[in-house]
């Protein structure tokens, strides 16, 4: 399990499991957004993973995975990141309105 890029994902190679775990708040989800899409709750969740199974154990087991996604106040966090003067503001507050990372921005004509 890793936390590096803001996306909830797994993948099994090689007899492994590889977890990402997702970003509490910042969510980088879409690549491309697409601006008339004006309900993005889903993607502007928090994400965070919960694994089960039977720590240390020397004998073979099953686990458990879970990727959750919530509701959280994103106003509540813009307004404390305002009030706590962030750097690239702006971009910041892109990302958690639309789940979009800041390089993925769209230049307007």
């Amino acid at each position: 399990m890793y936390g590096d890029i803001h996306i909830q994902y797994m993948q099994k190679f090689f007899n492994k499991t590889l977890i990402n775990v997702g970003s509490v708040g910042n969510v980088v989800e879409n690549l491309n957004h697409d601006e008339n899409i004006k309900d993005m709750s889903e993607t502007t969740q928090a994400y965070y993973t919960i694994l089960e199974g039977n720590y240390k154990s020397k004998e073979r087991s099953s686990i458990s995975i879970q990727f959750i996604r919530l509701l959280y106040d994103i106003d509540k966090e813009i307004e404390i990141a305002r009030k706590n003067g962030i750097p690239s503001l702006d971009n910041y507050i892109l990302e958690l309105t639309t789940g979009m990372y800041r390089q993925n921005k769209r230049k307007k004509n």
